[in-house]
């Protein structure tokens, strides 16, 4: 092989890996863009469990408040 045939042959390496390093970077791009849908996913979901979780214990302390009423319903009306 020529000088020129090695220079031709390193030359189409270059231009096949440039090629191949920018498909690949299309489809991190692609990976990254999913990946920041799935984070973007469970932080709306962590949120409305925090919210939840919220709700539970406000009721919780509804019912609690609702019986301490009875309870002193109940007293007020024996005394």
């Amino acid at each position: 092989m020529s000088n020129e045939d090695n220079v031709s042959a390193v030359e189409s390496l270059i231009v096949n890996d440039k090629n191949k390093l920018i498909e690949l970077n299309k489809k991190l791009d692609r990976e990254i863009i999913s990946f920041g849908y799935l984070k973007e996913s469970i932080e709306i979901i962590a949120y409305i469990m925090k919210i939840l979780f919220k709700l539970d214990d406000f009721e919780k302390q509804l019912t609690n408040i609702q019986t301490s009423i009875v309870e002193f319903e109940a007293w007020f009306s024996h005394n």
